[in-house]
């Protein structure tokens, strides 16, 4: 049932108060009591009793719309609408995944529910529009708790908006079911150019999560709480630390601090599209890594800012994306304060940082390697002749090129990391080393070892392992993990002596970019299989909930499909491996003992 959860074997009954009617009770956002039973049909007589108490309740409530409520009513869905497109067109994205989280959450406050209807639930695409209503139905619902006058032309213009908006995000399903991303954009367009009209000031919805329970209202809401961005955030880091991690709420904190301060620390909750907007035109402006510049030191990061302006050689600003991933950081911090009920909006939502050309050029510019590339790549005397000071060299761009996996992933693989599941040899890539760290649940993952690895004399390299893999050139770095060296190596020394000129979006990451590239335009497996393979989230509650891991058998004969035929790098020769680490370990060894006779 709707407004049933459980806790402690307790049935509760839950009702969330739409905000046009919540001066009628005492300011409560929710109306929550205990049904003091642990039988279900008890409890569903119960809360079947209590809503129908509150609903009678509502009927005997009615306001006039409102010209201030009826922008409001219009922005409300338009941004919902806007909100559920932006996922849907990025799946990948931190917002989206920031959606699915909150889906997730939600789903499991609804045990009733079938596979379909929750897979339907956490699709964006699906929740755009109920295919089982139509327009007219869904704008009368919608107006249903206002006092409607066929002699108010706010009253007529309100349902004409409110159907334009619902035969969008009509048109907007087929589109995105139909992959017709340009259409879709126009889409878009038309929705943002519907809120701004609205009211340039609006507060826009505040879920993404499903259709707007909460209602336009001719009053705004009572807040409460009037903590700052980074205020909010302590509370946020000191819950999440369990889950997320250490560097990546590192990350988050930098951004929630640096887009406070440009606010002057105002309360989260005056925050409104108009400073958003206004937030993201001033991030743009700021020089990037603006802390470490000798110039603008000691400087307010406005004041930074200005001084890079009036420079003859300004400084570097932030990209269009990195002031997207601002936002996405800050969205999850709205998205958690709403579900405290601490704030009642994100008025960061939807914000665009570039236009859909630039878009269309950034992606761009994030290129998998060509075959020319490649050639280059592994013909040095590193391939032909094992020629070099650390095994990672090697195995680092080869494992890279077999297996799509990431960068840190590869550079901190213990000898626990390789295991033989169903006669299978793989890489078990989860947590067996306290130091050792995942990008997210999706990237922990068990990807069968490609049989070029295996010929070229993988499995025998690491038998000379010891406890980890690469035991030389890449120390441990609290915040980087293992990745940091072989970064510095192969970004801006190695690829770089090869011809592959720096920012041209040639970089370590394109070794996943042509994994992922190979499979789309020369094989036809299904999307699943790769994204199993990468360590992607499917973006599919059915897959990323309640499936377990891809069983070995099931994508070794996809990992094996990798080819490049024309790349012939000679087997990796053991005996120089052990020359040159025994040689490196006592290197480490004399500088040691430096070290500790110079502290004493």
């Amino acid at each position: 049932m709707k407004y049933l959860t459980i806790k402690n074997g307790i049935w509760y009954f839950r009702y969330q108060v739409p905000l046009l009617y919540r001066s009628y009770f005492d300011n409560r956002r929710e109306i929550k009591k205990s049904l003091a039973t642990s039988d279900k049909m008890f409890a569903s007589i119960k809360a079947l009793k209590l809503e129908a108490t509150i609903k009678e309740h509502l009927m005997t409530v009615k306001q006039k719309l409102s010209q201030e409520a009826a922008h409001k009513l219009v922005a409300v869905h338009a941004g919902s609408t806007i909100l559920k497109i932006e996922c849907a067109l990025d799946p990948m994205s931190e917002m989206s995944q920031t959606y699915m989280q909150a889906c997730i959450e939600l789903v499991g406050e609804e045990p009733d529910l079938s596979g379909d209807q929750v897979s339907a639930y956490m699709s964006p695409i699906e929740s755009l529009f109920d295919k089982s209503r139509s327009v007219e139905s869904r704008t009368k619902d919608v107006l249903a708790d206002f006092e409607i006058s066929i002699t108010n032309p706010t009253s007529w213009a309100t349902r004409l908006a409110l159907s334009q908006v619902f035969k969008l995000a009509q048109h907007a399903q087929q589109t995105l079911g139909n992959n017709d991303i340009d259409a879709t954009h126009k889409v878009l367009k038309q929705l943002e150019q519907m809120v701004t009209s609205s009211d340039p000031s609006i507060q826009l919805t505040s879920s993404i999560i499903s259709e707007p329970t909460v209602q336009a209202s001719p009053t705004l809401n009572e807040i409460k709480d009037n903590r700052s961005l980074k205020e909010l955030f302590e509370e946020y880091a000191q819950e999440k630390k369990i889950e997320v991690k250490e560097r990546t709420l590192d990350l988050m904190k930098a951004k929630a601090y640096y887009m406070s301060e440009l606010l002057d620390d105002c309360p989260a909750h005056t925050i409104d599209r108009k400073k958003a907007i206004e937030l993201r035109d001033l991030l743009l402006t700021l020089p990037a890594n603006v802390r470490k510049k000798a110039d603008l030191k000691g400087l307010s990061l406005k004041a930074a800012i200005e001084k890079n302006k009036q420079l003859e050689d300004p400084h570097k600003c932030l990209g269009a994306s990195t002031v997207k991933d601002y936002f996405e950081k800050v969205s999850s911090l709205y998205l958690w304060a709403i579900r405290h009920k601490y704030l009642d909006h994100n008025p960061f939502a939807a914000i665009k940082t570039q236009s859909k050309a630039e878009h269309k050029k950034a992606n761009e510019e994030r290129h998998p390697f060509n075959n020319e590339h490649l050639t280059r790549l592994f013909s040095t005397s590193i391939f032909t002749d094992n020629e070099m000071r650390h095994s990672f060299y090697y195995w680092l761009p080869i494992i890279a090129l077999y297996t799509g996996a990431r960068q840190n992933e590869i550079a901190q693989l213990f000898k626990g990391n390789i295991v033989k599941i169903n006669d299978i040899w793989c890489f078990n890539l989860k947590k067996v080393h306290p130091t050792q760290n995942f990008k997210n649940e999706a990237s922990e993952r068990i990807t069968p070892i490609h049989k070029k690895l295996i010929d070229l004399g993988f499995l025998e390299f690491v038998d000379t392992c010891e406890e980890r893999i690469f035991e030389t050139g890449l120390p441990y770095h609290k915040k980087l993990g293992y990745g940091k060296e072989a970064s510095r190596w192969f970004n801006e020394k190695y690829k770089t002596k090869l011809g592959i000129e720096a920012n041209c979006g040639l970089t370590f990451h394109s070794f996943r970019h042509t994994v992922l590239n190979f499979y789309k335009q020369f094989t036809t497996i299904e999307e699943r299989f790769a994204q199993g393979i990468v360590g992607h989230q499917h973006g599919s509650i059915s897959f990323d909930r309640y499936g377990d891991d891809f069983r070995p058998e099931v994508l070794k004969p996809y990992v094996d499909m990798l080819n490049w035929d024309f790349i012939n790098p000679q087997p990796f020769d053991l005996k120089k491996h052990i020359a040159r680490t025994n040689k490196e370990k006592l290197k480490k060894v004399r500088r040691d003992s430096r070290a500790a006779t110079t502290k004493s």
